[in-house]
């Protein structure tokens, strides 16, 4: 049976009460042995040699556990036991007492504190091996999880690998003989704490039904196999050991005190404790959604402090009741709500100062004051944030940081394609550069990591991304994993590999992934799929969490071709189960291709709007839903979000009732409208009290997807290209997925052809774009004049000096590049030219 260890208490005080058990009712769940079965012809125990652990099939000794055994290391015991008999059919006994000089066996060992505390890792263990005075494996840990984790390296050693969840990912090898290999090895993490746990909901990863339960402990277990730790909720339902205590999610309210159902109480008592922001209004107002908090109120820093302390003096009373063996890398998270909205009281104002960093030297001052107050109270106890994330990025240089402050690096852009980039892969010229100073301020820096969504395949960038963060000299790492796939386990085992032992690069270890679980030769069809996606994957302008267009720029119909065809033929001349590995990769890559194909016919569709192209597209839509079903694919994939989801939404779509369609709160306006204005001039410090020369730009421009991004090789920006047929017209004052697109992104232009007023002599003259998501690159009759090319900035305005390029009383074109990587997109607020 498979043993959910919360069961695992009320085992332990049965086991307590004999001297002997035998554990022959557990079972490793879903393993399954390779090469030959073993010789049933085998040799009792006499005239064993005492080189060997196991001889013939048989034990030459016991499992040895102390008296006062933890949890994980009786779930060692039963790992080890469970294995060796999968491996070999030999019975081993526990014994619970202390070894004799003449036993052999199998001993458990964890060391005192004080022996290794403050010098060693708490997950450092020594697996011994000696065959005098009789054959023995010693398996020494500094804690429980340690000797757990000793236990998985010696099955690895002889060859036991956990490459996917259940039974269809483990490797047993089939052997009649352990033969001793004197000596000690001593092993110790890379990095202090890894984890790669599955973001959102169960329902959301596993769906519901009646196996729910069985696989999400596999996937459990699979994370706890590779010597990762659990994290978040779905990693810790039926585990209360081997999990990770680094938090540092947006927890700035809640561990202020000012959580979402006291707001309408507080507000009225204590208004000062909420941020005071400027809307989009131009007026302050106190704002609990779409702020952060006053960071220099008193109380919110006390009252901060005070949870900090309770979160840690929790953690202390519950150490009988739990495993705290991870307990070392604890953090309390204190990171910010997942919005703008910096508090701009004129405490908060004198703090922040003035530049471009003055938001995060106010947040730091906050952090650090939260900080300084946790460590008098509780020395050596941190707090977690996110930090750089959204438009915080780096420390000014007079901001120096608290030691116990651990910084959760967000790497949020996985490529961006620009020539400064180069040197600083993995990582982005400016993400390099932010780091480097939140390290130099004083942080304790933690890596944390996004897989793509179901929607897209997620790109080797992050095995690159890991080493990078090795080679910076990180210690934390942390992966949101964001699809269960199959393939992503494949660099869900080779983060793991390499986050424990990064002597080995982690490409490497997706080598040793594709080999072992695939087999020679089609481990080579596997992995260039992989790297072909990736190298696709560096031809985009950009990468975040994925979606319908990533996946159809990674998977490009040549590639596609290609694929199809190495995969088909691998499965067709494999077998047994390999041919099942095979076929679940195939099944599984060949939904996203379709993915990528329907959202090209989608794209197609929205552009052109013909009968023709319409039904194409329902078509290959309808086609990958029935695929998806066909193949249950549900059971082996994440049921949100994947690529049959996408399919359905896509075919929300109403082509007949497309049109340009502004937002409510400035349909019908205009430049008399201070509302309008106030769109018109998003972001900027103040909106001006006059506007000299204000021409309004049209609010309905042409729009174009550019699902093969080739818009610019076909001349999109000069003036004379034909615009008439796949361009629809769209409003500029919205966002197009809110004009009936569903889930678009990538590239897209803009075309507007206007008759400009002629202006008064010796003014500048100024195209001012209300807002461009993400960013985008803005011609003006043929010639480039501008761009917005910080993804931070796609809800403010900018302004760009066209003097020279506009042709006063004459026709003009305005042409958009944009290019979207992730929420809405495209020109959403009103434009304008004027003088100055």
């Amino acid at each position: 049976m498979i043993i959910n260890c919360r069961s695992l208490n009320n085992y332990f005080l049965a086991a307590m009460m004999a001297s002997i058990l035998v554990l022959g009712a557990f079972s490793v769940p879903g393993a399954e042995q390779t090469q030959t079965p073993i010789d049933k012809k085998a040799v009792k125990t006499a005239g064993v040699p005492a080189k060997y652990i196991i001889k013939d099939g048989v034990a030459q000794g016991k499992l040895y556990l102390p008296a006062n055994v933890g949890k994980p290391t009786l779930f060692a015991a039963q790992e080890l036991r469970d294995h060796l008999k999968k491996m070999t059919g030999a019975e081993l006994e526990m014994a619970w007492r202390e070894i004799g000089r003449h036993d052999s066996g199998f001993i458990f060992k964890t060391r005192p504190e004080n022996e290794w505390k403050g010098k060693e890792s708490a997950q450092a263990f020594t697996v011994e091996e000696s065959a005098s005075p009789m054959p023995r494996v010693t398996i020494t840990g500094n804690t429980d999880i340690a000797v757990l984790y000793g236990v998985y390296q010696y099955l690895n050693d002889l060859g036991v690998r956990w490459l996917t969840p259940g039974e269809i990912g483990t490797n047993i090898p089939k052997l009649s003989d352990i033969p001793i290999q004197p000596g000690k090895r001593m092993h110790s993490p890379s990095f202090s704490s890894r984890t790669m746990a599955l973001s959102s909901t169960v329902r959301g990863h596993f769906g519901e039904g009646p196996d729910v339960n069985a696989a999400v402990y596999d996937y459990e277990l699979f994370l706890i196999r590779n010597r990762t730790q659990l994290g978040r909720l779905i990693a810790t339902r039926d585990f209360d050991f081997n999990l990770c205590v680094m938090n540092s999610g947006h927890a700035i309210k809640p561990m202020t005190g000012l959580s979402r159902d006291k707001v309408k109480e507080l507000m009225e008592k204590e208004p000062e404790r909420f941020a005071l922001v400027t809307g989009k209004d131009f007026l302050l107002k106190r704002v609990y959604e779409e702020g952060q908090v006053c960071f220099t109120n008193e109380k919110n820093i006390q009252t901060a402090i005070e949870n900090c302390v309770s979160f840690f003096e929790n953690m202390e009373k519950t150490r009988n009741e739990r495993s705290a063996d991870l307990d070392e890398d604890a953090t309390v998270g204190m990171g910010l709500s997942d919005c703008k909205g910096y508090c701009e009281c004129d405490s908060c104002a004198k703090i922040a100062g003035k530049g471009p960093n003055s938001k995060d030297r106010l947040v730091w001052w906050f952090w650090n004051s939260v900080a300084k107050g946790l460590n008098e109270k509780m020395p050596g106890r941190n707090i977690g944030v996110f930090y750089p994330y959204m438009d915080m990025t780096e420390p000014p240089d007079d901001v120096k940081i608290e030691s116990n402050i651990m910084a959760f690096t967000c790497l949020l852009i996985k490529w961006e394609k620009s020539p400064e980039n180069k040197e600083s892969y993995p990582f982005t010229k400016t993400f390099r550069q932010w780091i480097g100073k939140t390290k130099d301020a004083g942080a304790t820096l933690v890596a944390r990591d996004y897989q793509t969504r179901p929607l897209t395949p997620t790109p080797l960038l992050v095995l690159d991304a890991a080493q990078g963060f090795a080679k910076l000299g990180y210690k934390h790492y942390n992966m949101e994993a964001q699809q269960r796939s199959e393939y992503g386990w494949p660099i869900i085992w080779s983060l793991a590999q390499f986050t424990w032992d990064t002597s080995k690069a982690p490409r490497e270890y997706l080598k040793d992934f594709c080999r072992e679980y695939y087999g020679t030769p089609y481990d080579a069809d596997i992995l260039w799929i992989l790297e072909e996606m990736t190298r696709n994957a560096c031809t985009m302008e950009r990468i975040n969490y994925g979606g319908g267009a990533d996946t159809s720029y990674m998977l490009p119909d040549e590639f596609i071709k290609n694929a199809r065809a190495r995969l088909g033929t691998a499965v067709s001349n494999s077998q047994d189960r390999q041919k099942e590995r095979l076929s679940r990769f195939r099944d599984s890559i060949e939904a996203q291709f379709q993915h990528a194909e329907t959202y090209r016919a989608y794209s197609k569709a929205m552009n052109n709007r013909t009968p023709e192209d319409i039904a194409d597209f329902v078509k290959r839509a309808n086609g990958l839903k029935d695929f998806w079903q066909k193949n249950n694919l549900a059971a082996i994939s994440s049921t949100g979000r994947n690529p049959a989801i996408a399919a359905d939404m896509y075919l929300k779509t109403d082509f007949a009732s497309l049109k340009p369609c502004a937002r409510k709160e400035i349909s019908g306006l205009g430049p008399n409208d201070k509302r309008w204005m106030e769109e018109l001039f998003a972001g900027a410090e103040k909106m001006p009290e006059k506007v000299p020369n204000l021409f309004p730009l049209p609010e309905n421009w042409k729009f174009h997807l550019d699902y093969e991004n080739n818009g610019v090789e076909n001349g999109y920006f000069k003036v004379a290209y034909d615009d008439t047929v796949g361009w629809p017209l769209v409003s500029s004052w919205n966002m197009p997925a809110y004009q009936g697109y569903e889930q678009i992104g990538g590239a897209f232009w803009y075309r507007l052809k206007f008759k400009a007023p002629v202006f008064p002599s010796g003014k500048k003259v100024f195209l001012r774009i209300g807002s461009l998501d993400d960013t985008g690159d803005i011609y003006l009759n043929g010639v480039k004049v501008g761009s917005q090319s910080d993804c931070g900035k796609w809800d403010r305005s900018f302004a760009i000096d066209v003097t020279n390029h506009i042709k006063a009383g004459e026709e003009n074109v305005i042409a958009i590049h944009g290019y979207d990587c992730g929420g809405g997109e495209g020109v959403w607020r009103p434009s304008a030219l004027y003088t100055e």
